[in-house]
């Protein structure tokens, strides 16, 4: 029961993290900057059918040879009556303009 429950979260994390390394690999985007990788992620999640991370929950830290990109977000999942599991995701990726 736990692991039908908690899972599509982790596969979903993982399309995350497929999604920001499929742009990482795109360097006219990377070279465009923070707003072109966000709107590129956003596309392919679209993409993905991701609709449960939102795109507050990146975050952009610009660096001197380009930017951080960090994402973040917390699951909440019912077990059974009121116990609930909260899963915390969280990746930082480097993006280095050519």
């Amino acid at each position: 029961n736990l692991a039908v429950k908690m899972l599509p979260a982790y596969f979903t994390f993982m399309q995350v993290r497929s999604a920001i390394s499929a742009v990482q690999e795109k360097p006219d985007v990377v070279e465009s900057g923070p707003r072109a990788v966000l709107a590129s992620i956003a596309q392919q999640l679209y993409i993905n059918d991701v609709r449960s991370v939102k795109m507050d929950a990146f975050k952009v830290e610009r660096t001197n040879d380009g930017f951080n990109l960090n994402v973040a977000y917390d699951v909440q999942q019912p077990l059974f009556y009121n116990v609930d599991v909260i899963m915390h995701f969280a990746h930082r990726e480097a993006f280095v303009k050519p």
